[in-house]
């Protein structure tokens, strides 16, 4: 949602239900930056810039404390990280 990880996390907490999981995927590496992007095609811009983010496993605890998440497992799967939470 906008690059907002809090906002996106607040936003998905609300629809969960009690005892769901959310899965997500995270940075390998402990990154946490808030960046604007855009599609390029055939060497030209396709469309607005948009915000995105990436965050790493440290900022993804933070953010999810705050929307009311625990971290309840991570690993690592083909180059990829994963994390596991569920409400508190």
């Amino acid at each position: 949602i906008g690059g907002d990880v809090c906002r996106l996390l607040a936003r998905v907490a609300s629809t969960l239900a009690p005892a769901g999981a959310l899965i997500v995927e995270v940075e390998a590496d402990d990154c946490d930056e808030h960046l604007s992007v855009r599609f390029h095609r055939h060497g030209g811009p396709v469309g607005a810039a948009f915000s995105w983010a990436r965050v790493g496993l440290g900022g993804l605890r933070a953010r999810a404390a705050g929307a009311g998440f625990r971290v309840i497992d991570t690993w690592q799967c083909g180059g990829r990280a994963f994390s596991e939470l569920r409400l508190r």
